[in-house]
């Protein structure tokens, strides 16, 4: 057995002897004449003495003429001064920028569209999707509930206008009715009324004042003090009559622990007088809302 090869070899089919090979060759070796030794020296005229032109003026070399050739053109550049090329804005890219998109390295101007328009489509579809099913936006009857109470709350202002717009005329008819049918003495009562507290404010007393408002026809200056006192009388009034509807709002009754109490309370005195007319009133007023379900 012959030898284990790493590598495999040719099988070749005859062992030829060497003796063959030499006879089957074209030519002999000995009569074919040999090759002349190359000159391995590039420039041969490298030593020679150089001529007669080159000693007065040496030529430059390559690399001297590429120097020249770029400092001649940064001086012309220097005198010439060249506009730099402004780059050209890119509109798509600042509007897609807008729209939140960002244009990719390896994308160009129509797959960045093209991306745009899929995402859109995309959007679309579903929005549609969602009407078809009838899961999008609000249903007819909740908006059609809303615009009435709007219409509703509407009316309601308008009925208000109207009621406080009566109101206040029949209270300055009133009014007209009063200073017309009292004329001359009811000035004189307020004249009197008015003295009598101015005095009490400087300390002086009313028999005094009285006397000075007996006199002739009074200016204008005093009806305008009267109607000063009127108000300021009307003013007491209410701060008094809302300080006793806070104090039964607020009042409470004491009831010992464990005691069941069915019936509401009961007050006495001056609580109890003022709270019998509210509860016999109570439910007797009509109001808009039972005028307008009528």
């Amino acid at each position: 057995m012959g030898r284990h090869r790493r590598y495999p070899m040719k099988k070749t089919a005859k062992n030829t002897n060497q003796a063959q090979k030499i006879e089957r060759l074209s030519f002999d070796t000995d009569q074919t004449p040999l090759q002349t030794p190359k000159d391995s020296r590039k420039n041969k005229n490298m030593n020679k003495k150089p001529p007669n032109s080159m000693l007065e003026e040496q030529p430059t070399t390559w690399k001297e003429q590429m120097l020249k050739k770029m400092t001649d053109e940064v001086a012309q550049q220097k005198n010439k001064m060249q506009k730099r090329n402004k780059k050209p804005k890119n509109r798509l890219l600042e509007e897609t920028q807008k729209l939140g998109y960002h244009h990719m390295p390896w994308e160009s101007a129509k797959t960045l569209i093209y991306r745009i328009q899929q995402d859109q489509n995309k959007a679309i579809n579903d929005e549609l999707l969602k009407a078809r099913f009838a899961k999008a936006g609000r249903d007819v009857k909740e908006i059609a509930e809303e615009y009435k109470i709007i219409d509703e709350k509407n009316k309601m202002k308008k009925e208000r206008r109207k009621v406080l717009h009566e109101k206040q005329s029949k209270l300055r008819a009133k009014e007209k009715d009063n200073e017309e049918g009292n004329g001359a003495n009811s000035e004189d009562e307020m004249d009197q009324n008015e003295m009598e507290e101015e005095g009490r404010e400087d300390g002086r007393g009313g028999e005094a004042q009285e006397e000075k408002g007996t006199g002739p026809k009074e200016s204008s200056s005093k009806r305008k003090r009267l109607r000063k006192a009127v108000k300021i009388q009307l003013k007491r009034k209410r701060t008094k009559s809302q300080a006793t509807k806070e104090l039964i709002l607020n009042a409470r009754e004491v009831i010992p622990f464990g005691d069941r109490v069915d019936a509401p309370p009961t007050f006495t005195s001056e609580l109890a007088r003022t709270i019998r007319p509210l509860h016999e009133r109570a439910g007797k007023k009509e109001l808009l809302l039972k005028r307008l379900l009528r």
